[in-house]
């Protein structure tokens, strides 16, 4: 019986000494895990234009690594372009191009709206002129719009600048939120000014509850936590159990051997 309760009571303590570790790594803020980083929501660069010509590829409209840029073809010290328009960006894929070129000698709302995965709704490619889908690349109608995969912005020789544009530049913005292409065409207003664009559709955030609805929900780190917790106090009730039946062994020999020193007596 001793021997059983002394190997219980090594199994509870070599039990705590691993669980407390782990336990004070996930309380400590060195030893939890990297935050999850949110998708961030897609971007939409837009601008109103009036451009004489294609002169120079200029650059249209630019803002937090996304430009709008007019179609540009090197060779040599020459370059020339087909006034198609490229929405490059930080995205994957790296640029996007028009399926026809930008129109000239009128005013037109450009837009270049960057995909987005998740959270769904998912926000598709697409490139606009007056809230026209115009992107190049679907193979089909409701297909997705292949990218370029590259920035023709990067691919210019050493000894090209940007220029400005033949035309002008009227309104331009760069928007952040979960907005359909045909949200953005609504609000593209007038050369002169935008109209105000509409709120992002509540729940479409990352990390923002669903309307209606403000559940929490336990965090992986957090069930790591719980099962640690649970472990260790496990181990430690093993642990009392383990003491009070050795305790409870050591107190019946002790009483055993009175009553028998008592009994020897008396028979003496």
């Amino acid at each position: 019986m001793g021997g059983r309760v002394g190997c219980w009571r090594v199994v509870a303590i070599a039990g705590l000494a691993g669980l407390l570790p782990t336990f004070l790594s996930l309380l400590h803020p060195g030893g939890r895990p990297a935050p999850r980083l949110a998708a961030p929501p897609p971007a939409c660069l837009e601008a109103w234009v009036r451009l004489r010509s294609y002169r120079g590829c200029p650059l249209l409209a630019a803002a937090a690594g996304y430009r709008l840029e007019i179609h540009c073809f090197w060779g040599g010290h020459l370059e020339r372009s087909d006034g198609t328009l490229v929405f490059a960006g930080p995205f994957s894929g790296r640029a996007f191009v028009s399926s026809r070129p930008v129109p000239l000698g009128r005013w037109v709302h450009v837009a270049g709206l960057a995909p987005s995965l998740a959270p769904l709704p998912a926000i598709p490619a697409a490139i606009a002129f007056d809230g026209r889908d115009v992107t190049a690349g679907r193979l089909t109608a409701d297909a997705e719009a292949l990218p370029l995969g590259y920035d023709p912005w990067e691919e210019r020789p050493s000894w090209v600048t940007a220029e400005r544009p033949d035309g002008e530049i009227g309104a331009w913005r760069l928007s952040r939120g979960w907005r359909g292409l045909a949200q953005v065409a609504a609000a593209r207003g007038a050369p002169s000014r935008l109209a105000p664009l509409p709120a992002p559709p509540r729940g479409s955030a990352p990390g923002e509850p669903a309307a209606g609805g403000a559940g929490r929900t336990i965090t992986a780190r957090g069930w790591k936590v719980i099962a640690a917790v649970l472990l260790l106090a496990l181990a430690m009730a093993g642990a009392g159990m383990a003491l009070r039946l050795r305790h409870g062994a050591a107190t019946a020999a002790a009483g055993g051997g009175v009553l028998a020193r008592v009994q020897g007596r008396r028979v003496r």
